[in-house]
């Protein structure tokens, strides 16, 4: 079973979500936290495979519990949580290395395999945060100076942008050809320009990449 962590300062929303994800026998919810000091202590004696993080907590918040998580070189798979889509927090969040970012509104199904697919160590991203980056994206790659993308071998095209936001949701190259209308054999090759370009391997170092460009 995959041990999952849930950690919010509102107590309707952590014991809701845990009630939810309680129904999928594949998941062991742990007892959810309310703090993120709570959420730091805990993770550094005791192991767990994923957390779902609240981004805005008073005190120590999400972002902080991810930079010093990180910097204890706790394993766990963090997936942030949050009411709002926040650009700002979405790229401070992807740069130190978040496995996804979800709305609260989310319901069980996509939970769980949000959950299961940051376990097996893919991104996951919610449909509203990817349409959001969408709208910010192309605009964006159109409008950049060359110096922009120094650290790439070629600009991103509108189409390539796009498609870095599919990946960032955590689409396969069959369903994004399905959202752009075209041929998954297409998209694959879209997918290697992009990787290509920002010389990287796999989607999660894209959208770290991207952010630090200042794409999202």
């Amino acid at each position: 079973m995959i041990s999952v962590l849930i950690v919010d300062d509102q107590d309707i929303v952590r014991e809701g979500i845990a009630a939810l994800l309680e129904l999928d026998e594949r998941l062991k919810i742990l007892p959810p936290l309310s703090s993120g000091s709570e959420a730091l202590s805990f993770l550094s004696q005791s192991p767990v495979d994923v957390v779902l993080l609240d981004i805005r907590m008073p005190g120590l918040d999400g972002i902080e519990v991810l930079r010093l998580a990180k910097e204890k070189k706790i394993g766990s798979k963090i997936l942030m949580l949050s009411t709002f889509y926040d650009g700002s927090a979405a790229k401070e969040v992807f740069t130190l290395g978040a496995s996804g970012y979800l709305l609260k509104d989310s319901g069980k199904d996509q939970l769980s395999r949000a959950i299961i697919t940051v376990y097996e160590g893919g991104f996951i991203m919610d449909e509203a945060v990817t349409q959001a980056l969408k709208d910010e994206i192309a605009p964006a790659v159109s409008k950049q100076a060359p110096q922009t993308f120094a650290e790439l071998l070629e600009p991103l095209t509108k189409r390539e942008a796009i498609i870095l936001a599919y990946l960032a949701q955590g689409l396969n190259n069959r369903e994004i050809a399905a959202a752009v209308l075209l041929s998954e054999g297409t998209v694959k090759n879209y997918v290697s320009t992009i990787y290509a370009k920002m010389d990287v391997d796999s989607r999660t170092k894209a959208v770290v990449k991207a952010n630090s460009l200042g794409l999202f």
